[in-house]
């Protein structure tokens, strides 16, 4: 195994309860929260770096809005 295939440390985990929460209710609901400011209710502007050395893509969404960073998940490639 090497550093691609390791898991990130503890203190970076996201706790699963946390990590799904947007994922409750009818599916025009669950795409509401993802891409809309939990704020202000705009539309977010999301942003996608990928590092294929590790396998991993960022994804970060900003509201235009209020200017606020609305989420940062790194997300694993297989």
């Amino acid at each position: 195994m090497d550093e691609r295939n390791e898991l990130p440390p503890e203190e970076n985990r996201i706790p699963l309860e946390e990590a799904f929460s947007h994922c409750v209710g009818t599916a025009q609901d669950v795409i509401a929260r993802y891409t809309h400011c939990a704020i202000c209710g705009a539309n977010l502007h999301f942003t996608y770096a990928t590092n294929f050395v590790t396998n991993l893509t960022e994804e970060m969404a900003k509201c235009l809005e209020c200017n606020v960073k609305a989420r940062h998940i790194v997300h694993r490639l297989q």
